[in-house]
């Protein structure tokens, strides 16, 4: 393959997928993306939106799979832009907000985002909670934290809050408290090559293994938070079934959760026989969006 990717690799994700699966995967890795936007429906609609930015010369379209999702492309500098500013949008890729669009939230519902920096699910649950409810941001460091901080300000939501919580350690207090607990972990990065391309020449196979046990680690401790019949969303932003679907069957067999279908939740174009069980990995080159990774697991009673 005419790739500038590791032999490990490009190895690596034959042993997975095949190899026209891998083409289209590594081809869509070295290509540009515009930058996906998620519409703040509590302050603007997506039209008006949609008007706005273009009044600005800026470029914009549809997403590919959710009404507030739009592309933009042509611009300079992000931060200077007055929709940017007045909190009107967040950057999030389809493929992240689909956590929240599948989550089935509902208002007045405790959710946790536990490795939640810059914050852009949490932000989405807060939205989707319409002002009602409350959700946990937490992240392990002060900076992280201040970055989800900077997004709730520009923003404007007032059901969330973040908080410096180390996910690996207990919190006794969360115990069995939230309706809702969004473990998006730290991962190998493969569905986001093209966006962090110094991934495929730090990551490693030994650094992958090492990362598969600290998501286990992290989902031993959260799981706990859940209530009984509430929901657990895993994700990550990569193609790796061992830190994916692997992971998923593994804490199946440890702990009193099964996955649930996801179908009524998802765009009919994203419907496929995993989807149904309660998964979906996204691939680049063959979805529109990032490559990611979304489970939903229920809470057995």
């Amino acid at each position: 393959m005419a790739y500038s990717v590791p032999e490990w690799l490009v190895k690596h994700f034959l042993s997975q997928y095949d190899y026209a699966l891998v083409k289209s995967m590594l081809e869509a890795s070295f290509q540009d993306k515009k930058t996906i936007i998620r519409c703040n429906t509590n302050k603007i609609a997506v039209e008006d939106l949609k008007e706005l930015l273009k009044q600005n010369n800026i470029s914009v379209e549809h997403g590919a799979y959710l009404s507030y999702a739009l592309k933009i492309w042509d611009y300079n500098f992000l931060g200077q832009l007055d929709a940017f500013k007045k909190g009107y949008f967040q950057v999030q890729d389809e493929s992240s907000m689909l956590v929240g669009a599948v989550s089935g939230a509902k208002k007045g519902d405790y959710v946790i985002d536990v490795c939640a920096a810059p914050g852009g699910k949490s932000l989405h649950l807060a939205e989707l909670l319409k002002s009602t409810g409350q959700v946990d941001s937490r992240d392990v460091s002060e900076a992280k934290v201040n970055l989800i901080t900077e997004n709730i300000l520009r923003t404007g939501y007032t059901n969330i809050k973040a908080k410096i919580a180390d996910a690996l350690i207990p919190d006794k207090e969360s115990v069995e408290k939230a309706d809702i607990v969004i473990a998006d972990l730290p991962c190998s990065g493969l569905g986001v090559i093209n966006k962090k391309p110094d991934i495929k020449y730090n990551m490693t196979r030994e650094k992958q293994k090492a990362l598969v046990k600290l998501q286990r680690d992290i989902l031993s401790v959260v799981q706990q938070y859940v209530k009984k019949g509430g929901t657990l969303l895993y994700s990550t932003c990569t193609v790796n079934k061992e830190e994916n679907i692997n992971n998923v069957r593994w804490f199946t067999e440890h702990y009193d959760y099964k996955m649930e279908s996801i179908d009524e939740f998802l765009p009919s174009s994203l419907l496929c026989d995993t989807s149904k069980e309660g998964y979906i990995q996204l691939l680049p080159g063959i979805h529109n969006m990032d490559g990611f990774f979304i489970a939903k697991l229920r809470r057995n009673m």
